[in-house]
């Protein structure tokens, strides 16, 4: 708890310095340094009472972006990311689903085609475009994919009103490199129809077993690769107040058929607070009758750009395949503070 509290009184000094000297992006610099630090209160279903475990430091993050220019404009971006939980091992799961951004972008004419080296957000489904990092609420790349971000290359950009994405990576997702795996390929082609977002992509390789457990696990845990195939619609459209969001996945597990869909919504209450709402289903072993649901509820006021602070309510119902039932409730605040 003692490092917690110098960790936290650090980020508001760099937090404050920072803001005074103005080191946030603008017209005239091609570079951007920022910041974040993210502290919740969580409390689960199985707790009999409140401890110091239930205060964690979620992670702190410290960004560095710098985009090259040339005569004819922006022609690369490299972006480093030092992150560090005291509560998280560097190697689990819940780590590296939100921190360890590192990648250079090399732009091609136009933005037709761009390459991209590192480790970033893999583009499957919504995950290309919606930015769940840092949010309570999240969609269910952790079931569906086992996966957010993962070490490899990319390919992107757009052919007349069509972008697409293509990705090979490592399939480890927590920043190491393994050469025995067979590697993961994942593709998105997606469309902007006016506010209207979709896509399809598609998804072959090794990757980690899904994510199953309600919570977060601190520790670093043995993962097993597994061969997975997917297919996966997704969707985004913004109505007045409303933003809407969705995705439909499909596919095997060494040869179990496995499917689900996301649902997803934020109402602008007004322009400091945010309503959102999700359900998560998922069915790991179709012929068994496995099933995973989850709900959530969470509002987001935001004081100032520096300032935002959280609060959500889950509930998850699991059946496994031997029968066990399980039911999960957890309630989550958040501040998270930025520069």
């Amino acid at each position: 708890m003692k490092g917690r509290k110098i960790l936290f009184i650090l980020f508001l000094v760099i937090q404050f310095f920072v803001s005074q000297i103005g080191l946030e992006v603008s017209e005239a610099r091609n570079y951007q340094i920022t910041g974040a630090l993210d502290s919740r209160f969580m409390f689960k279903s199985s707790d009999k009472k409140i401890t110091e475990d239930n205060f964690i430091l979620h992670g702190i993050e410290l960004n560095f972006k710098y985009i090259f220019q040339g005569e004819s404009g922006d022609w690369a971006t490299l972006v480093l990311q030092a992150s560090y939980s005291p509560d998280f091992d560097f190697f689990s799961r819940e780590f590296n689903y939100h921190y360890g951004d590192k990648y250079f972008v090399l732009k091609g004419p136009k933005g037709k085609i761009n390459f991209k080296i590192g480790k970033f957000v893999v583009p499957f489904g919504n995950l290309q475009y919606y930015v769940s990092h840092l949010l309570i609420l999240q969609p269910m790349f952790q079931r569906s994919l086992g996966i957010r971000e993962d070490v490899g290359f990319a390919i992107n950009g757009y052919v007349k009103e069509f972008d697409y994405d293509i990705s090979f990576t490592n399939g480890r997702h927590d920043g190491r490199i393994n050469f025995k795996n067979e590697g993961l390929f994942i593709f998105r082609i997606g469309k902007t129809s006016g506010d209207l977002r979709y896509g399809f992509s598609g998804l072959s390789g090794g990757a980690p077993e899904g994510d199953y457990m309600f919570g977060m696990m601190k520790k670093e845990e043995k993962v097993s690769l597994v061969h997975k195939n997917r297919v996966g619609l997704d969707f985004q459209y913004p109505f007045r107040q409303t933003t809407f969001r969705g995705e439909l996945v499909g596919g095997k597990d060494r040869g179990k058929t496995v499917w689900g869909f996301y649902w997803g919504m934020d109402y602008e209450i007004f322009s400091k607070l945010l309503l959102s709402l999700k359900y998560n289903f998922w069915n790991p072993d179709k012929d068994n009758s496995d099933y995973l649901h989850e709900t959530g509820a969470g509002l987001d006021y935001r004081f100032n750009r520096f300032v935002t602070a959280r609060m959500a309510y889950e509930r998850g119902w699991q059946k496994d395949d031997m029968g066990m039932k399980e039911n999960f409730r957890l309630f989550t605040t958040q501040l998270n503070l930025n520069f």
